[in-house]
């Protein structure tokens, strides 16, 4: 019953999320077609920064929820409704600070006042939605965790193409940050009150305590996270231009489709991770993770030979020169998912100091990389540099998951030739991307040997969970 649940989980947390993601990616040539590339950069940098405010007022708090059901086991709406008080606090004291202190740092954000005290209020229910959806996941409640997105993924879509279209027609920007802000906001809220009512309006000392001490450590780790995923076009805007950052956030939503599959199937398989821990069934962790990494190996395969024409159909010329980004891009996408398994070690046993350290080595040198290459190369050298930190990310989390945990949880070699299946195959994606006809027919051969080789393992799994 428990593994049909998860199963019943997994299914509908991607069938969900590509619904969901499928508005944005069904609405993308919209928007490409009513903005500018300089518009389109300029908001996707805006998204930048509200990731990282976010982060600063979610206080970590979404990486303790998997610990906390466990050290909190019939308190759990408690804590919740106790480390939500406490983002409250951090969004008041935010706002306070950047008032009062605006003249003496406006030349350092590219926004003014208004839009730099709705990025904070935007945070803040971007923050509370995320500890709430992890708290559904737990309990594999998929349909109230989509419900979430679907409102305020298609509140935003229709939001911001009205505002753009009738009121804001002459300054695109700001109907593009209303668009996404008002439906996080309004759902951050409600949030909140729902989350206090279930906690009893209760906060307990012992537990925010808990969630800062576990959860502050994450906060340098998510940070690190945002500058290896946003933070370069931050410096693509200010190194090159917005026109520039435009082409490489329009592109990057090409590797969001990899990255959606891999946080819908991360979101069932952490909490199925955690669970088979603490019941200590490493060899069945180890078996499935093999399932795991060779299903997820092959759709980037195929998202790697497909990107030129999906690029193509998503966009107009305009944004074409992000082709030659797709593939390191999807690259990076592929090697966070391969950092996040070892990671899940590291989470399980409260070593949260150690994943931020690894995480800020990579972030800073990914910083670095960024302002020399790019000068060098252009917007292009963004994403070669992303996906060689996201590679080391991979390697430092594989060499501290064993220092934790001497047991073979997981099949090293076999995760290898699968990193290594997914590079080739990007190298003859860049090969043969003006031979569609040859590209295709190997792709297609791809697939069949991969039915093929794991036939029989897909069978016995499916057979299991009947």
């Amino acid at each position: 019953m428990k593994n049909n649940k998860v199963l019943k989980a997994g299914i509908g947390y991607t069938i969900g999320n590509f619904l969901i993601k499928g508005i944005t990616l069904l609405t993308l040539p919209i928007f490409t077609r009513l903005l500018s590339t300089t518009d389109y950069g300029l908001f996707n940098t805006y998204i930048s920064y509200v990731s990282v405010v976010t982060i600063i007022i979610g206080l970590g708090f979404y990486g303790t929820i998997k610990n906390a059901k466990y050290d909190f086991r019939d308190n759990l709406h408690k804590y919740m409704s106790s480390v939500f008080f406490i983002s409250l606090l951090a969004l008041i004291s935010l706002l306070i600070i950047f008032n009062l202190f605006f003249q003496q740092i406006e030349n350092l954000v590219p926004f003014d006042q208004a839009v730099i005290n709705i990025l904070i209020l935007q945070s803040f229910g971007s923050a509370l939605i995320q500890i709430v959806s992890i708290r559904y996941t737990l309990d594999f409640d998929y349909k109230k965790y989509l419900t979430i997105s679907f409102i305020t993924t298609f509140a935003n879509v229709v939001i911001s193409i009205a505002l753009i279209s009738i009121i804001f027609d002459t300054n695109k920007f700001y109907g593009l940050v209303l668009g996404s802000a008002i439906p996080v906001i309004l759902t951050g809220f409600i949030l909140f009150f729902l989350v206090m009512r279930q906690g009893k309006f209760l906060v307990s000392k012992e537990m925010y305590s808990y969630g800062i001490k576990l959860g502050t450590p994450l906060i340098s780790h998510s940070l690190s996270q945002v500058v290896l995923a946003q933070f370069d076009r931050i410096m693509i805007l200010n190194l090159v231009n917005a026109a520039a950052a435009g082409i490489y956030s329009f592109t990057y939503n090409i590797a969001l489709i990899l990255k959606i599959i891999y946080m819908s199937f991360d979101s069932v398989w952490s909490a199925w991770f955690f669970a088979k821990m603490d019941q200590e069934e490493y060899s069945e962790i180890q078996e499935k993770s093999n399932y795991y990494i060779s299903f997820f190996s092959i759709i980037t395969i195929f998202l790697l030979m497909t990107s030129q024409e999906l690029i193509k159909l998503l966009a107009p010329p305009s944004y074409w020169g992000g082709i030659q980004l797709a593939s390191p891009l999807l690259l990076s996408v592929f090697f966070l998912f391969i950092y996040s398994l070892p990671a899940g070690i590291e989470f399980y046993f409260k070593q949260t100091k150690l994943i931020a350290k690894s995480t800020v080595v990579a972030a800073l040198l990914n910083i670095l990389l960024n302002y020399i290459f790019i000068q060098m190369f252009g917007y292009v050298a963004a994403a070669y540099t992303t996906l060689v930190t996201y590679i080391l990310l991979a390697v430092l989390h594989w060499h501290i998951s064993k220092k934790i945990c001497s047991l073979k949880i997981f099949d090293i070699s076999h995760f290898v030739i699968m990193s290594l299946s997914v590079i080739s195959s990007a190298v003859i994606t860049s090969l043969l991307n003006n031979y569609i006809l040859l590209k295709y027919v190997i792709l297609i051969c791809i697939l069949i040997v991969f039915v093929i080789k794991y036939k029989f393992e897909i069978s016995r799994l499916i057979m299991k969970k009947r």
